[in-house]
């Protein structure tokens, strides 16, 4: 698979703990070390979130909500015994989202020129994903979703013009990582949806279409098969053959 997810994993669950032993042992060197009492001023600023009082530490925030996170203190809730589960097609539509500032890794291995099959636009100053077209590499993986946030590629923050992050994403090869904002949408159940044309269409004509290599030609009689309806304004679909 050339498009993979990179999993993250915690050193340690009990960094709360070790600073306090760190601290501990640091105190009897403060007044006679600089490099001591350098590092102990470091371990109790904000950055750490932790604050000193006598020797005892309090409000250890920002660690104690790793350990916590790391630890996986933070369970799904029971399903409700009300709740009914068609057991037939559950594995089939079941999606796990994460939080929504939940920060993740995306890795796309590919070559220059390939296209992903997916386009940005700009909301609320951000990079976020508009569409992904059926069929393409982003959509045929599943790890990015419509309305997900770009935040950096390859470790540098993206600006807020979607046409160069395409160009950009376009153009590179190789290993690339993206680092993404999920968005957060409960998973619905497609419907099958079937039109018959009764008029000719061809994008390259068309002016108002985003993306006139994403559009699809179709002539009067020809059935279309509607697979991604979440742009009101712009459906996807497919020639049914036969």
């Amino acid at each position: 698979e050339r498009l993979k997810e990179v999993h993250l994993s915690p050193v340690r669950e009990n960094n709360v703990e070790l600073l306090q032993e760190i601290l501990r042992d640091l105190d009897p060197f403060k007044h006679r070390s600089s490099t001591a009492a350098e590092l102990a001023s470091i371990l109790t600023q904000p950055h750490f979130q932790v604050k000193k009082r006598s020797t005892r530490l309090k409000e250890p925030s920002l660690l104690e909500t790793h350990d916590s996170v790391a630890s996986q203190v933070c369970e799904s809730p029971p399903s409700s015994p009300g709740d009914f589960v068609d057991h037939d097609t559950e594995d089939e539509y079941k999606h796990t989202y994460p939080p929504p500032d939940a920060i993740r890794m995306v890795g796309i291995r590919k070559v220059a020129g390939e296209h992903l099959g997916v386009t940005f636009k700009v909301e609320g100053g951000d990079l976020i994903i508009a569409r992904i077209l059926h069929g393409g590499m982003v959509d045929q993986q599943g790890l990015l979703h419509v309305g997900d946030i770009i935040k950096e590629v390859n470790g540098r923050e993206v600006g807020r013009d979607p046409r160069v992050l395409q160009e950009e994403l376009q153009a590179a090869s190789g290993n690339i990582v993206l680092k993404i904002l999920p968005s957060y949408h409960e998973a619905i159940m497609p419907r099958q949806v079937f039109f018959k044309c009764h008029y000719d269409y061809d994008p390259a004509n068309d002016n108002l279409i985003p993306c006139k290599e994403a559009g699809l030609r179709f002539e009067t009689g020809d059935i279309l098969q509607i697979v991604n309806q979440d742009d009101v304004n712009w459906w996807q679909a497919r020639h049914v053959e036969g």
